[in-house]
Formats: C-alpha cells, sequence, structure tokens
C-alpha cells in the first residue's frame, strides 16, 4: 500500500510541476517584445492567405513594452501615450487598451497570444 501511495503521489509531483512551469507569469511578460509574424487558425483561402501576408508585413516590427510597474507601450501608434496592463494569472490573459488577449506560449524569448476565434495567433519575440 506505501508503494502504491509513493507511486501516486509521484506522479502528482511530477504533474504539478509541469503544469506550474508552463503557466506564465507577470514577471516573464515584462520587457520589449518585438511582432514576429501572425499563425493563422487553420486553413486559409488563398484571398485570406494574401491578407495574412499583407497584415504580418504591416506589423512586422512593431514593439510592446510592459513595464514592471504596470506600464504598457505599444509602437503602433506612436502618438499613444503609456498606459496599463493587467496580467491575469489564473486565465493565462493579459488586458491591455481594452483589449484581453489569451497567452498561448510566454518564455525567455517567445510570446503568443491569441485574441478570438477570427483573430490568427500573434508571435512576438523578446528584444529586452
Amino acid at each position: 500500500m506505501t508503494n502504491v501511495f509513493s507511486i501516486i503521489f509521484s506522479v502528482c509531483c511530477v504533474l504539478f510541476a509541469c503544469s506550474s512551469k508552463n503557466k506564465a507569469t507577470r514577471e516573464q511578460l515584462i520587457g520589449e517584445w518585438e511582432f514576429e509574424t501572425f499563425e493563422p487558425a487553420g486553413s486559409l483561402s488563398p484571398k485570406a492567405k494574401n491578407n495574412l501576408e499583407d497584415a504580418i508585413t504591416t506589423n512586422k516590427g512593431i514593439r510592446l513594452i510592459f513595464g514592471a510597474d504596470g506600464s504598457f507601450y505599444s509602437s503602433y501608434d506612436p502618438d499613444q501615450k503609456p498606459s496599463q496592463f493587467v496580467f491575469i494569472p489564473g486565465n493565462q490573459q493579459v488586458v491591455t487598451l481594452g483589449d484581453t488577449s489569451k497567452i498561448i506560449l510566454l518564455d525567455e524569448k517567445w510570446m503568443k497570444l491569441y485574441r478570438n476565434k477570427v483573430s490568427p495567433v500573434a508571435v512576438f519575440k523578446r528584444i529586452k
């Protein structure tokens, strides 16, 4: 019985460690990120593929800055004044400028954000 308990306990520890490792944290979000690409949610028609390629070209190089003080800035609109962001850890979401995005991936090099079913996943690379 002790061996069965030990095995179950070990498996639970491994599963907990793996799941907590994949959870994004506010600290991981802090820094400067540069737009790399969009990943489509599914297969695309030729016209939709062209639209996606245009959107990638248009957004290339846009930077998002998340400050440790909760400030947020996007280079998309150079006239934009810094605002605030909210990180929602339980739902793995970030709210910026009134938009809520689900954090699909967040590690030391990459961030992937998903807004909704009709939007592609936005991929950002950490630059600072």
